[in-house]
């Protein structure tokens, strides 16, 4: 990763708690403490904490629809 932050020409960041229907435990958040870029490397962070009536906060990113890699 080059940028500061993610570009979001190719990612897209999923916020919400339905853990696409995996009845996961954490609510996706796009908060940079769940999600941020540090000197050139993504962090991905799970927290413990209570958040929109889930246990866990965490991110989660796809490029569907916007990039495609091989």
């Amino acid at each position: 990763f080059t940028d500061a932050s993610l570009d979001l020409n190719v990612w897209n960041i999923e916020v919400n708690g339905n853990g696409g229907g995996n009845q996961e435990l954490q609510y996706y958040t796009d908060r940079a403490t769940n999600l941020r870029v540090e000197n050139g490397t993504l962090i991905i962070e799970a927290r413990k904490e209570s958040y929109m009536g889930k246990r866990y906060t965490s991110a989660r990113i796809n490029t569907l629809n916007k990039h495609t890699f091989l």
